[in-house]
Order: C-alpha cells, then structure tokens, then sequence
C-alpha cells in the first residue's frame, strides 16, 4: 500500500518538475522547491517555459525539457549539457518533462510545481494526464494554492487532518472504496468526475483503493467541526 504522508517540505519528494503555469507563492511549495535546489539528493527538471522565473528565484535546474522555443537569456547562463530538446508536439510539456524525468532519472516518487495559474485550459490539461503518469512513478505529488493532489494506482494510506475538504477522481470511472470520510464509499462507481468530490475526513488517516488510477484532492481548508 502506498503511503502519503501529511505534506511538509521534509516529507516532499525531492524529485521536482516546475511547470510552466504560475510560478510557486505560497510558503509550502516554495520550501519544496528550496530543499531540492539544496539538497544533496535533490533534483530539479524545469519545463522550458518555466525557466527564467526559477532562475530569477535563485535555483538552478538540474535538467531543462522543451521544443526550447521559450528560451531568452536563459539560454547562454546554462550549460549545453543541460539542455534537451524535444521538438515533437503530439504532448504537451508537462508530458514531454515528465517522460524524460522517468527515463532518465527513473524516480519512484516526484512533486509537481507550477501547473496551475495563467491558463485554466493548460491546468485541465495538466489534471487529466495525472492517471497516465502514475504509469511512471508509484507516487505524484502536486501541490496548488489551495491544496494538493495526489495520484496513485492502487491502494494507498493517506495521512490528513480530520476536518479536511477531500475530492476524488476516478477519470476511468472505475470502483473506488474509501475509509476515513464523511461519506465513505464501498466500491462505488463514479460515473461523472464531480461524484467523489466534496467529502470530508472524518480520521487522520483515509484509505483509497481502486483497480485503476486515483487522483485526491486534499484541500489546505479544514471544516469548523
């Protein structure tokens, strides 16, 4: 069973791809994207449109994916080696970074930053990939300015504060038992992607599975109880 645990910068992967949406504001992804620029075990892959705002913030890219076309500056203050093209477009970027992370670098676990903001169509966009990217890694981690999903097949443990506004996904529309919430579900189908949203943890620890991909939404909102 695969374990989430409650969301801290020392709890994070430290496999990290920065997006090309809205570069990180709050407190939390910022620390996140800090402790992998610093780690000794940390690693940064930077979709190339989001590469000048990650280098006016400090940080310095262990990889940049793309067709290149954003590059500016940016490009002469980075070594060749860094650089990896990808020109085709049947993918977005998100997806041409990520293929390249799991066949490069091979991480079991990796957080996701800046995929939402600026466009809504490009973070709808980012969202429905997710089930496909569990293909790659045993655990996704993305943190947004409200909250975070998490993406996962099969069985997983989530940690959470009682109180927490919880959705899930099932983009397959496939089964999915659930523990630990408000209204639980006993290997429910969810037709529609709104059905498993809106629930409420009820435990500090809510139980997931299904037979096809899952995407959670844990909201930083916590319900007066």
């Amino acid at each position: 069973m695969i374990f989430f645990p409650s969301l801290t910068p020392e709890t994070a992967p430290l496999f990290v791809i920065l997006a090309k949406g809205e570069f990180p504001r709050k407190i939390l992804p910022l620390a996140i994207l800090r402790r992998a620029s610093e780690h000794p075990e940390g690693t940064i892959v930077c979709c190339d449109g989001a590469i000048q705002n990650l280098l006016d913030y400090g940080a310095e890219p262990d990889a940049v994916v793309g067709d290149l076309d954003s590059f500016t500056a940016s490009r002469h203050i980075l070594p060749a080696e860094k650089l990896h093209r990808i020109d085709e477009q049947d993918t977005n970027d998100l997806t041409k970074t990520v293929t390249f992370s799991a066949e490069t670098y091979s991480p079991r676990e990796v957080c996701l930053l800046g995929t939402s903001g600026r466009r809504e169509d490009h973070f709808v966009g980012n969202l429905a990939h997710l089930p496909g990217y569990t293909r790659f890694f045993e655990k996704i981690v993305m943190p947004t300015d409200y909250g975070c999903f998490l993406a996962f097949n099969g069985e997983a443990r989530i940690e959470v504060e009682r109180g927490r506004q919880i959705s899930i996904f099932s983009f397959s529309g496939s089964a999915v038992t659930a523990e630990g919430l408000k209204w639980p579900l006993r290997n429910t189908t969810l037709p529609e992607l709104w059905c498993g949203t809106l629930n409420e943890a009820v435990s500090d620890t809510i139980y997931l599975s299904s037979a096809a991909p899952l995407v959670v939404f844990v909201a930083d909102e916590v319900k007066n109880r």
